[in-house]
Order: C-alpha cells, then sequence, then structure tokens
C-alpha cells in the first residue's frame, strides 16, 4: 500500500522485491504517476491497483498548476478549500487505464473519515451519508465503466471498513450487475517493507 512516495525513500521501494505483491496506491494523487512508471520499468509483471476517490479529481483538463504535497498536506488542502493541485485529471485517469499492469479501484466518492462520522452522527444520519457518497461513486463509476475491470476492486478510504458502508455498497453495486471485490485490510504499508 502507497500513500505518497517519499522522495528519500523511493531508491530503498525499488530496491525491494516487490515481484511477489501487488501495489496499490491510495487517493489519486498525481505525485504517485512517475512512481508507477518506474516501478513498471523495473518491474513489468507486477500488478499494480490504483485506487480514485471519484470527486476528488483535478478539473484542469492541462494539469498545469501541479503541486506535490504529502498525502495528509494534499487531504487537508481538498477538504480546507477545495485545492485538487495535488490529485491526478480525467485524462491522467484515462493514461492510467491503459497501461496493462494497472487496475483502476474506488475509494469513496468524496474520502470520507466513516469512524469520525460514525462518532459524531446518529446511526440514521450515518446511513444517509454513506448512502449520498455511495450513490455519486456508483454514477460515477457507471459513467466511467469502459476504464474498469468487469470486478469493480474497492478499498475504503483510511482503510476503515464498516460492514453498513460496504454491505450498502454491495447491495447498490449488484442492482447494476456489478460485482464488488473488497480489498482485504490486510495490506502492507510499503515503509514497513524496507529494513
Amino acid at each position: 500500500m502507497i500513500h505518497e512516495i517519499l522522495p528519500e525513500l523511493e531508491e530503498k521501494y525499488l530496491d525491494l522485491d516487490l515481484n511477489n505483491y501487488i501495489l496499490t496506491f491510495d487517493d489519486g494523487l498525481y505525485s504517485q504517476i512517475a512512481f508507477i512508471e518506474k516501478v513498471l520499468l523495473k518491474f513489468p509483471d507486477i500488478e499494480i491497483i490504483y485506487y480514485i476517490s471519484t470527486n476528488i479529481i483535478n478539473n484542469n483538463v492541462e494539469g498545469s498548476g501541479r503541486s506535490y504535497d504529502k498525502c495528509h498536506i494534499a487531504h487537508e488542502k481538498y477538504f480546507a478549500s477545495g485545492d485538487l493541485s495535488n490529485y491526478v485529471t480525467f485524462n491522467d485517469i484515462i493514461k492510467l487505464s491503459k497501461i496493462q499492469n494497472v487496475r483502476l479501484g474506488l475509494h469513496g466518492h468524496d474520502h470520507l473519515n466513516l469512524d469520525k462520522l460514525k462518532q459524531n452522527l446518529s446511526l440514521s444520519d450515518f446511513f444517509i451519508k454513506i448512502s449520498k457518497d455511495i450513490q455519486l461513486m456508483l454514477f460515477r463509476y457507471l459513467d466511467w465503466y469502459k476504464l474498469f475491470d468487469n470486478k469493480v476492486l474497492f478499498c475504503p478510504p483510511y482503510n476503515q471498513y464498516h460492514d453498513l458502508y460496504i454491505a450498502h455498497m454491495r447491495k447498490q453495486f449488484a442492482l447494476y450487475n456489478k460485482e464488488l471485490k473488497v480489498i482485504p485490510n490486510e495490506r502492507i504499508a510499503i515503509e514497513k517493507l524496507i529494513k
């Protein structure tokens, strides 16, 4: 699991034997794309899953004015002011979808922090909030479905595996004959592989 590429560790990441892993990139950060290209050069047969939150897409078609902030800073900027400069554009997503070893996955619509929501909302309000997020993610997926595999890969934001959210999501996607494959929560942060 890779959230951000730390330049000081990038070489150490590439020195790992990554052939035995499926690499997953969360959050749709633009800074991850260059590292994906380096990984594929060194490990041409590796499988990569690139998770995007369907509402956190850079609207700037040209992708100019990009930022390369760390993941938590990119999130803070987005949630505070709607700043999308750290995130991929739709054109970036199209390019990634055409790379043989890269599969796109879903990471929520608005990258909800379900733990916080569950603490701060009643159960009915929590359900309304997650239902809206799932519905918007599903509609965006249906618009973009040609970019995805038949099996819908999903990893919840912040690795928060809430049964209600996942069960409701499975039900909604099943209405469109789409099988949801939830990536298990046993993912390992790449930083933990460095000795």
